[in-house]
């Protein structure tokens, strides 16, 4: 089985209502955006505070031109899409990139509903940068 649709079917499991049900959301409001009902991929996708982040990181890595249009909905179409316009030897790392940068907005959200500790953008981009930067350090340690 791909790894990407295993990541994908975990993170569709983690959504607003179990925060819901364990007292720590009082609506269904995005945390990040405070805009639109809180959806995994208006979270990973769709939302303007993540839009901006993805665009932010793309664009630091030369890949802004993969970014989709506001018309991809789910977190499947838009990696899907956009691998299929790099180069084969770029689609393992941008695979990658796109686990990070869902999993680093997940914590995101997490950070704002559990423990009220907010960042900005660019915060959230330069912890992605320093995760990509600390993943092959990781390697050799190992």
């Amino acid at each position: 089985m791909d790894s990407r649709f295993w990541i994908l079917g975990v993170i569709s499991l983690l959504d607003y209502s179990k925060s819901s049900f364990f007292g720590l959301q009082d609506d269904d409001s995005c945390v990040l955006c405070a805009q639109l009902p809180e959806t995994i991929d208006h979270l990973l996708t769709n939302c303007p505070f993540s839009r901006e982040v993805w665009f932010k990181v793309l664009r630091k890595v030369g890949w802004e031109r993969v970014m989709p249009n506001t018309h991809t909905y789910s977190l499947a179409s838009r990696w899907s899409e956009a691998r299929k316009q790099l180069p084969k030897v770029d689609r393992r790392g941008f695979d990658s990139l796109v686990i990070l940068i869902s999993w680093l907005l997940w914590k995101e959200r997490n950070n704002r509903t559990v423990d009220r500790r907010v960042r900005m953008v660019d915060e959230v981009v330069l912890s992605v940068c320093n995760e990509v930067v600390a993943c092959p350090l990781r390697a050799v340690d190992n």
